[in-house]
């Protein structure tokens, strides 16, 4: 091989480094993208069923259902539903 050729391969890999790490880059960043949307989805799911207990609370008619919606509000807060 001549120098021509290596110097040639050299610049090749060279240009194309930078190309594949874009890639990388916007794939990362697209997995990334996701796993926030997924995140926000849960949030606003867990926010919605919190706020429907809530809500059930407020409109509870006895003490019996304040007591059990109270009591299903204190399991979900802690994570245990």
């Amino acid at each position: 091989m001549s120098i021509t050729a290596i110097l040639s391969g050299a610049v090749a890999i060279a240009k194309a480094i930078p190309a594949i790490r874009d890639i990388v880059n916007q794939f990362y960043n697209l997995w990334v993208d996701a796993q926030i949307d997924n995140a926000r989805e849960l949030r606003n799911e867990t926010q919605h069923q919190r706020n429907a207990i809530l809500e059930s609370l407020k409109n509870a008619k006895t003490d019996e259902e304040r007591i059990a919606l109270s009591k299903l509000l204190h399991d979900f807060n802690r994570g245990k539903l």
